[in-house]
C-alpha cells in the first residue's frame, strides 16, 4: 500500500490508477479474511459461553430451591459462582489459547535454531 502511495503520480500519469485501486482492494480483502473469520469464531463463542452460563445458572437456581431450607448465604455464594462461570470459562479457553501460540513459538525457534548455518566466506 505505502509503495503504490509513494507512485501515486507515476500511476495517475499512465492512467492506470482505476487497476490498482482494483488490485489494491482485492489485496486488502484477501488480507482481511482471517481476520473476519476470527471475529465470526470469536463472536460464535461468546454466545455459545453465555448459553452455558445461562444453563449453569439456570441448573444453580433449580438445586437451590430443591433443597428444604436454603440459607441466604449458601444462596448467594453460589449464584455468585454461577454467574462467574461463564467469565473463568471464557478467560481458560482465551488462556489456553495464548498458551498454544507462545508454545508454536518457541516451535519454531527451535527449528531455526536447529538449521544449519551459513559457510562464512
Amino acid at each position: 500500500f505505502s509503495e503504490m502511495v509513494d507512485g501515486a503520480a507515476t500511476i495517475r500519469a499512465f492512467g492506470d490508477d482505476e487497476r490498482f485501486l482494483q488490485e489494491m482492494g482485492r489485496r486488502v480483502d484477501a488480507a482481511n479474511v482471517s481476520l473476519f473469520a476470527l471475529n465470526v469464531l470469536n463472536q460464535w463463542l461468546r454466545v455459545a459461553m453465555a448459553l452455558v452460563g445461562s444453563g449453569v445458572t439456570a441448573a444453580v437456581v433449580v438445586a437451590i430451591f430443591q433443597q428444604d431450607t436454603p440459607t441466604p448465604g449458601a444462596v448467594g455464594v453460589t449464584l455468585t459462582f454461577a454467574v462467574q462461570f461463564t467469565g473463568t470459562v471464557m478467560w481458560l479457553f482465551r488462556a489456553r489459547a495464548r498458551l498454544e501460540l507462545s508454545l508454536n513459538s518457541v516451535e519454531r525457534l527451535l527449528d531455526f535454531t536447529a538449521l544449519p548455518g551459513e559457510e562464512e566466506e
